[in-house]
């Protein structure tokens, strides 16, 4: 049979050791605030630097979609006079299916970012302690 002795890492024995060990651990948790900041505002800049692209993207792939709905509209009635094939009809759907799915992960991509700001911020607050004011009564 065996002892064995649990204790935190940072926490010695002797009375100086523990001086030192609270040093380290308020060290420790300043350097995780800090980090925790920094990666925060982060967050914040990559939605501030991405997010108008990603809209800008949006829009010019719905301008996209509706000329390619419109061309498919074409083909099929061009198809339906014999004068296109179905594999003219198939290239056009895949081109629609294409930018509908582009479309999509961009709207997705404008999403998550949207999130990711926002939760970001939700830290920062928390962590700078600045809670959000309520109606004043």
């Amino acid at each position: 049979m065996g002892l064995r002795l649990v204790a935190p890492t940072f926490v010695g024995l002797s009375n100086f050791k523990r001086v030192e060990a609270a040093h380290l651990q308020a060290d420790s948790a300043q350097w995780a605030a800090e980090t925790a900041v920094r990666k925060a505002v982060e967050d914040v800049r990559a939605f501030q630097d991405k997010a108008p692209t990603l809209r800008s993207q949006a829009t010019i792939l719905e301008a996209q979609l509706r000329k390619a709905k419109a061309l498919r509209k074409l083909y099929e009635d061009q198809f339906l006079l014999g004068e296109r094939t179905l594999i003219d009809l198939a290239s056009v759907q895949g081109d629609v299916y294409r930018i509908e799915r582009n479309g999509a992960e961009a709207r997705y991509a404008i999403s998550d970012l949207q999130y990711s700001a926002a939760s970001a911020l939700g830290r920062l607050l928390q962590l700078l302690d600045i809670a959000a004011e309520g109606p004043q009564k």
